[in-house]
């Protein structure tokens, strides 16, 4: 019996690519649900954002990497929150003294 590499490694690659594109519509379809910016780029309208919509995904660089892009899902309420986590206010990075309630994971939570 012979061993055909080169249809192996295109059937790996074709599941790469299968991988990639379904994580691909995953990111896209969860930032199409958060508006894209939001008025003036400021507290109040970041707040305003997240109120109408019960949620906004906030993009911001790291500081230390600014070729890095990060995310924070910010939430009006606990019931946007996932089963054990709970709604805590965090300071919104690159808008001074700004803090928005987000979710995050329960005490012993993260013990798991």
């Amino acid at each position: 019996m012979t061993y055909n590499h080169h249809s192996h490694d295109r059937s790996l690659s074709m599941t790469a690519i299968s991988a990639a594109s379904r994580v691909a519509i995953v990111i896209i379809a969860t930032v199409g649900l958060a508006p894209a910016a939001f008025a003036g780029q400021t507290c109040a309208g970041l707040k305003q954002a997240i109120n109408s919509d019960g949620a906004y995904l906030y993009h911001y660089s790291d500081r230390r990497q600014p070729e890095l892009d990060l995310y924070i899902r910010y939430v009006s309420s606990d019931s946007k929150c996932d089963p054990g986590e709970e709604l805590q206010s965090r300071l919104v990075p690159n808008l001074e003294n700004c803090y928005v309630p987000t979710c995050v994971l329960g005490p012993g939570e993260d013990d798991r």
